[in-house]
């Protein structure tokens, strides 16, 4: 339970507040320390010199002359904590005054320090911090008396800078104490407020935990700030993708039964025909030659239609898997002229007109477009009065809005992009389509009510196969019927 609390983002996030807020509070203690340090010792040394400055120069002269009364008027201008003492130009010192208060050995710099002070245009004064045998800090003043080109001797103010430390101990210890009682407050705002900032990221997540299979629809609501509010979009994106898919999965599950139960009653037809004609022969009717001549004539009329619908299923799978296309520049006009005798005797005596405008050409794989055709005119065929009925067959170039495999579908026709495409439209005068079976007639195994007769309506998998074969042509086909009229199916090619 502590690790889990301690892998979680509002306890990291608390901990590098109030990290951050340390390190602030560390940095402007160390500023602040050393900002006040220096000013303390600047005004520890200007001090010094003052109180020097303000002796007159014949009372430092008395005293180097070793005066007793000049040296006792020092302590009436010097505070008692000062410590005194003359350089002469050989680096030797003289003692004038100790501090009462802590007596120590005068501190001695170095020779070549004080001969800066006594060369002939040096600066006047010179001051700086030493540490005293007892181990105390000591500011040490010196200010050469004389003329700026000769100096007659130095004048070595020290004292202890143990009242500036002290001072700076009582002020760190109050920083420091403010500084914790700051933390201390940091520490109850900042989890006020990260609780309060992060609620609407764990109501999302609780919203998230509850939603299933069955609860997709849901969405999260709309959040105040423009970081969840993005956060909550994104998901919902996702929830909307999921339930699309979901959705797509269970339609292609439905039409998988579906598929595999129309495929094992249609294979069942034939086989049972099959069997059904070896029974005949087998119980006698081998001997009769007509019977035989029968049975053998509908035995190989049911296994034709069985090796076209293993085809013609073999055909779709492929092309669900990998369609394989033999591509080749061709000329569809070209194509239906070739393929006009045996239209018409197909169409035994029903009408057929081509109406022709050359479109062009396009890159395709004839061997399948040629399937399309054929197809579709059997189709029209199977719907249309073998005596009365017309089909017609247009070829023309057009313009349309062509979908590519992946698009979404949401897209407003004016934001799809307009091309040059190939238009074929079978049109026939047949009974029509219902409006109910309209959208179902590329569906496998599909057949209309009017139409469940096997000698009338085909196996169900000749407009399935017409829909696979110009999608890998990445074009389309539509239907377009009134009941009783007739019918027309188009079909969309680039060019």
């Amino acid at each position: 339970m502590a690790w889990k609390v301690l892998r979680s983002f509002r306890f990291k996030l608390l901990s590098g507040s109030l990290l951050l807020l340390s390190l602030l509070l560390l940095a402007m203690g160390l500023f602040e320390y050393t900002v006040m340090q220096g000013y303390l010792n600047r005004s520890a040394a200007t001090n010094l010199k003052d109180q020097i400055r303000a002796i007159s120069p014949q009372v430092w002269d008395q005293i180097a002359a070793g005066s007793p009364t000049a040296q006792s008027s020092l302590p009436k201008l010097l505070g008692p904590d000062v410590a005194l003492a003359l350089v002469n130009p050989a680096g030797m010192l003289q003692p004038i005054r100790r501090d009462e208060h802590h007596p120590h050995p005068i501190p001695s710099l170095s020779s070549e320090q004080y001969q800066v002070l006594f060369a002939p245009g040096s600066k006047p004064d010179w001051s700086g911090i030493t540490l005293g045998e007892n181990g105390q800090r000591e500011m040490v003043v010196l200010l050469r008396l004389g003329s700026p080109e000769k100096a007659v001797y130095l004048v070595q103010a020290s004292t202890f800078l143990k009242p500036t430390e002290d001072i700076l101990h009582e002020s760190l210890a109050v920083y420091g104490l403010g500084a914790l009682a700051t933390l201390l407050l940091g520490v109850l705002t900042f989890r006020f407020l990260i609780r309060r900032l992060l609620a609407p990221l764990s109501g999302m997540v609780q919203s998230l935990e509850k939603m299933d299979a069955g609860t997709l629809q849901d969405r999260l609501p709309p959040q105040k700030t423009d970081e969840l509010n993005s956060l909550a979009h994104s998901f919902n994106s996702l929830l909307t993708r999921l339930e699309t898919a979901f959705v797509r999965e269970k339609e292609a599950q439905q039409a998988l039964r579906r598929f595999v139960a129309d495929a094992s009653h249609e294979l069942r037809t034939p086989l049972t025909a099959l069997h059904g004609f070896l029974e005949v022969l087998l119980l006698g009717a081998v001997e009769n030659p007509e019977q035989r001549h029968s049975a053998l004539q509908s035995m190989h009329m049911e296994s034709e239609r069985l090796i076209k619908l293993v085809n013609d299923l073999l055909l779709l799978a492929r092309f669900d898997r990998e369609p394989t296309l033999i591509r080749e520049k061709a000329s569809m006009a070209d194509l239906l002229k070739t393929m006009e005798p045996e239209l018409r005797l197909l169409a035994g005596k029903r009408s057929v007109k081509l109406d022709i405008h050359d479109p062009g050409f396009i890159s395709c794989d004839k061997r399948h477009l040629k399937q399309v055709i054929l197809n579709l005119f059997q189709n029209a065929i199977h719907y249309t009065d073998p005596l009365t009925g017309s089909i017609t067959l247009v070829l023309a170039k057009s313009e349309a809005e062509l979908l590519p495999s992946n698009s979404d579908l949401r897209l407003a026709k004016s934001d799809l992009p307009r091309a040059p495409v190939l238009l074929l439209e079978v049109r026939d005068n047949g009974c029509g389509i219902s409006p109910e079976d309209l959208p179902h007639v590329f569906e496998r195994f599909f057949r209309g009510e009017k139409s469940r007769s096997r000698e009338q309506g085909g196996t169900g998998l000749g407009l399935a196969i017409v829909r696979s074969l110009v999608e890998a042509h990445h074009g389309r086909v539509s239907v377009h019927s009134v009941l009783g009229e007739g019918t027309v199916f188009r079909v969309e090619l680039p060019l």
